[in-house]
């Protein structure tokens, strides 16, 4: 069978002297593995089409053995994030989380869309790349089912206001009564201050082409960063290499 489809290369395998093997994210079948022949021949017509970030239409034959690339039309190689170091670090770090948390089933959740809102973001927008992270991996968690409880305490149900527990793991927040009697874990869980709390609810519940239009000072940008990060890591369960190089070149909060 022969069929179309969109969709985002997300990590690529050499196989041979001259094959790759690539792994897609599309929206209509989710994460599929592609064999690419030839494609890491210089000489090879469909190379752009066939690299890592690279998101295209591409042509498949499927078999009930494997699938196979036909043909490749490049829709956005996201060239200048390769020709700058930390920019490709953290497009690397999307791509290795979107793997993670990509199945092999209909993408109906949008994280295809996600993930090229944040590719185009640091490709093209002029915001920091530590808030295009941050809020990239709440949204991430929030697309994937993860998405933390910002509204109410989670042990009373009352209103929360001024500076309030995240319970990281639990997904809930604590309010300052109910706080005596929550069982803090440092690494479980965080003090929050209003305008953190503010912009975690807005990067979760914005729309689509909204998550990212949020300003917050610099005083909480460490907070939301830190919390944002430990919260992908605790729901993933899973040690990033990405990351880690993130973190070794300091690049960001």
């Amino acid at each position: 069978m022969y069929v179309k489809v969109k969709g985002l290369v997300i990590r690529e395998n050499p196989s041979g002297e001259a094959d790759k093997f690539l792994t897609v994210l599309t929206q209509e079948f989710g994460r599929i593995s592609i064999y690419a022949g030839g494609t890491r021949s210089l000489k090879n017509k469909y190379i752009a089409c066939a690299q890592i970030l690279a998101f295209s239409e591409f042509t498949i034959h499927k078999t009930d053995r494997f699938t196979r690339m036909t043909e490749a039309s490049l829709i956005e190689s996201f060239y200048s994030v390769r020709l700058d170091y930390e920019k490709f670090l953290l497009a690397a770090y999307i791509a290795q989380t979107a793997y993670v948390i990509s199945t092999e089933s209909p993408d109906e959740d949008g994280l295809l869309t996600l993930v090229l809102n944040a590719l185009f973001a640091i490709a093209y927008l002029e915001k920091p790349l530590w808030q295009i992270k941050a809020a990239y991996e709440l949204r991430l968690m929030c697309v994937s089912g993860f998405c933390p409880s910002l509204g109410h305490c989670g042990l009373c149900g009352g209103e929360v206001s001024g500076e309030v527990l995240l319970d990281i793991l639990g997904g809930s927040l604590v309010c300052r009564d109910c706080e005596d009697f929550s069982t803090e874990v440092p690494f479980l869980s965080a003090k929050i201050p209003a305008d953190v709390l503010a912009a975690l609810r807005f990067v979760a519940f914005a729309t689509d082409e909204k998550w990212l239009s949020f300003r917050i000072t610099d005083d909480a940008a460490d907070t939301f960063a830190n919390v944002c990060e430990r919260y992908i890591l605790a729901h993933t369960e899973q040690k990033f290499d990405t990351l880690s190089l993130l973190k070794e070149q300091n690049l960001f909060k």
